[in-house]
């Protein structure tokens, strides 16, 4: 990576940090706090904080799964029992993968899009429906 962009990983990565913390605080204070004797203004605020917290966990999320190191990067490989196995991680509904899209279309701007597998008569990367799994280059991390 560019040292740029190294930088700014690294912050990230301490902000990810403040992150999990401020998470914790937030649920924690949602666990303990009792809404039935908050006035209005005061339960409108832990409505808020409760939102925050849902952001702020895909935030995390994102986060967390940009520091895994890459342990697959390849094509998927389809079983006779329909199941597609990339590396030694069996793809599965939910799984999380990235796919090297062609951004453009003209075979000149790559770009690695983070999605999921899902099923619907046949396993699929949402976003990316049309194509055959086996005929995406897809990253596991």
């Amino acid at each position: 990576m560019s040292t740029i962009i190294d930088e700014i990983m690294a912050d990230v990565q301490t902000k990810g940090r403040e992150i999990s913390l401020l998470i914790s605080e937030l649920s924690e204070f949602e666990d303990t706090y009792d809404l039935s004797k908050a006035n209005t203004e005061d339960r409108t605020m832990a409505v808020a904080f409760k939102e925050v917290v849902e952001t702020l966990v895909e935030a995390e999320s994102v986060i967390n799964f940009y520091n895994k190191r890459v342990r697959f990067e390849g094509y998927p490989v389809l079983r006779e029992s329909g199941q597609y196995v990339a590396g030694d991680k069996e793809l599965s509904s939910g799984s999380v993968i990235e796919v090297l899209e062609d951004v453009w279309g003209d075979g000149k701007y790559y770009q690695w899009k983070r999605t999921h597998i899902e099923y619907h008569d046949r396993y699929y990367a949402v976003g990316f429906l049309k194509t055959k799994l086996d005929e995406l280059r897809v990253r596991i991390r």
